[in-house]
């Protein structure tokens, strides 16, 4: 508490400050000043990402709140923040394809209610908070993690933009922290997926591998892909299955390429889940076209039905029949 104490000396709030936070009191953690004002900072570098339904702005579904909905898209976080629960995280970096591990990786949930219009919705949104070396020190860093939490695995807004971080007083996204923790070496990507659609990349037709699902709403050209884990090896189950007997496989992800992708909003980095992974993203069509033409490689999954791991073996060229004839394309 006497953090918080001092932190309120620290900002006081005005009309025209930014939402302050508040912890509950059974947190069950801790933050210093410095990481009260990251968390802050955080969750304001990441107001695009705020969404929700109708209902939720409206609950009373009153006309004029509906209506002034659809006239602004504005959002305006409305103060305080509450941290509801600060809890350690052992699964943080767990897969990160990086030689330095985050240190002292550590859960939030933060309650945020926002504006819209005349509606107001609410969110526990989670975040990591981390250290990672620096010049010898160690630097505080707090990034969204689950960010779709932000709005909800149906909305758009979790395309909106990547997912930023600060780390002491700098704002960065997912792609330039991992460029900042030294992985010295190629850092390789993978999705797994059936060998028809394995082959539509290979062909590599964006129009033939748009699909619209229930998460990817309006974003039909949204791939996923994981860094250096398995995940999602047979579906994540572990479970023989047709649609995952296949992978595309970057061999070496180029990083800055995935920057410039990142800062034109066609794709991103982010961290999945408790943060163990590190997920590709790609959002647009834009997007997509950029990245098929990356290096890549083509695995069928040869492992037996009760192996625990998988057997990715190069796919072998397509058969004459299944080969495009390029003088008869109909």
């Amino acid at each position: 508490m006497r953090a918080l104490l001092l932190f309120l000396l620290l900002f006081p709030q005005t009309a025209s400050s930014e939402p302050l936070l508040a912890l509950d009191p059974d947190t069950g953690g801790s933050l210093s000043v410095v990481e009260l004002v990251q968390v802050r900072k955080a969750i304001s570098a990441n107001q695009h990402l705020l969404g929700a339904q109708d209902r939720e702005y409206c609950p009373r579904g009153q006309s004029a709140c509906l209506e002034s909905l659809g006239q602004s898209s504005a959002r305006t976080i409305v103060a305080p923040l509450r941290i509801e629960s600060i809890w350690p995280e052992p699964k943080a970096g767990t897969e990160w394809p990086t030689r330095i591990r985050p240190l002292n990786p550590r859960r939030l949930q933060v309650r945020v209610h926002w504006k819209q219009g005349k509606g107001i919705a609410s969110r526990s949104l989670p975040l990591l908070i981390f250290s990672r070396p620096k010049a010898g020190e160690k630097e505080s860093c707090v990034f969204p993690i689950e960010h779709w939490e932000w709005s909800g695995m149906d909305r758009p807004e979790r395309f909106a933009m990547a997912p930023l971080g600060i780390c002491g007083k700098n704002q960065l996204n997912v792609t330039e922290l991992l460029l900042s923790l030294s992985p010295n070496r190629p850092i390789w990507a993978i999705r797994f997926l059936s060998p028809e659609e394995g082959q539509k990349w290979i062909d590599g037709s964006s129009e033939d591998l748009q699909r619209e699902g229930t998460w990817t709403a309006g974003y039909p050209y949204a791939k996923f892909f994981f860094l250096e884990s398995m995940r999602w090896w047979r579906g994540g189950d572990g479970k023989p299955s047709a649609s995952y007997t296949g992978a595309i496989r970057f061999p070496d992800l180029p990083l800055l390429d995935l920057q410039s992708l990142s800062q034109s909003g066609d794709a991103f980095l982010d961290l999945y889940e408790e943060g163990a992974q590190i997920e590709l993203t790609i959002v647009t069509r834009a997007g997509l076209e950029k990245v098929l033409r990356w290096p890549m490689e083509f695995l069928i999954d040869q492992a037996a039905a009760d192996a625990m791991s998988p057997d990715l073996q190069p796919a072998p060229p397509p058969s004459r029949s299944a080969t495009r004839d390029l003088t008869n394309p109909e």
